[in-house]
């Protein structure tokens, strides 16, 4: 039984190692036919992300202010339409 269980791993492993060692042939055969990148360019490229990523990240912070500012001023207005309509049914009652 305990043969049996560890061929079975033997196996797997053997099995997952020549996946593995496939998988990295592959990848080294395809990275060594794209050319060489300039790294002016990838420099370029890295800057332009990140600008790109400040940009929208204000643009996200704007509106995020934008809506609790709008959402403040109806609280607050729903807060003086409620104390005075309080105000008013008990101004009533006298």
């Amino acid at each position: 039984m305990t043969d049996t269980i560890s061929d079975t791993v033997r196996h797997g492993q053997e099995a997952y190692a020549d996946a593995m060692r496939r998988w990295v042939d592959s990848v080294q055969k395809f990275a060594g036919s794209l050319p060489t990148p300039d790294a002016k360019v990838v420099d370029e490229v890295v800057d332009n992300y990140f600008a790109i990523a400040e940009q929208v990240l204000v643009a996200q912070r704007k509106f995020a202010k934008g809506v609790l500012a709008a959402a403040t001023v109806a609280a607050n207005a729903g807060s003086a339409a409620h104390g005075a309509a309080r105000d008013g049914a008990g101004a009533k009652k006298s």
